[in-house]
C-alpha cells in the first residue's frame, strides 16, 4: 500500500513537471502595438498566440484595457478556433475594462497563429 501511494504522488509531480513548461512556453502578441485614434473612431487589434513548438490545444487570453477610454465593440475568433463560452472563459466587461476569450484548436497548434480580432471604439481622448 505504501509503495502504491508513493508511485501515485511521484506520478502527479511528474505530470506537473511536464505540463508546466508547456504552459509557460506560449506567448501572446498584439498587432498593432501602438494605435492613434480620435474620439468615436473604431480600430481593431489582432491577437496572436505562439506556443513556440509545444503543441497546445486551447488558449485563453485576458486583456485589460482602460474602460474610461475604450469600449469593446466585438471579438471574432480566427478560422479554426472553437469558442469555449462557459463562465470564467468568456467575458466582455466594458465597465471594468476586461476581455476574456478562450478557445480550442482541433488537432492543436505548435507555431504562431492568429487567435482573434477585437474591435474597440475610442470613447474619449487619452493614453492607454
Amino acid at each position: 500500500m505504501k509503495k502504491t501511494l508513493i508511485t501515485i504522488i511521484l506520478g502527479a509531480f511528474g505530470a506537473m513537471a511536464i505540463a508546466t513548461p508547456a504552459l509557460a512556453a506560449t506567448s501572446v502578441s498584439f498587432s498593432p502595438v501602438n494605435v492613434s485614434v480620435k474620439q468615436g473612431q473604431t480600430f481593431t487589434l489582432t491577437i496572436g498566440v505562439n506556443p513556440q513548438g509545444v503543441k497546445n490545444y486551447t488558449a485563453k487570453t485576458e486583456l485589460h484595457y482602460p474602460a474610461d477610454l475604450l469600449e469593446v465593440k466585438s471579438f471574432t475568433f480566427a478560422n479554426g478556433w472553437t469558442a469555449l463560452s462557459q463562465s470564467g472563459y468568456d467575458l466582455t466587461d466594458n465597465t471594468n475594462g476586461v476581455l476574456i476569450k478562450t478557445a480550442g484548436y482541433p488537432g492543436g497548434v505548435s507555431s504562431a497563429i492568429t487567435f482573434g480580432t477585437v474591435s474597440f471604439v475610442a470613447k474619449k481622448r487619452g493614453n492607454g
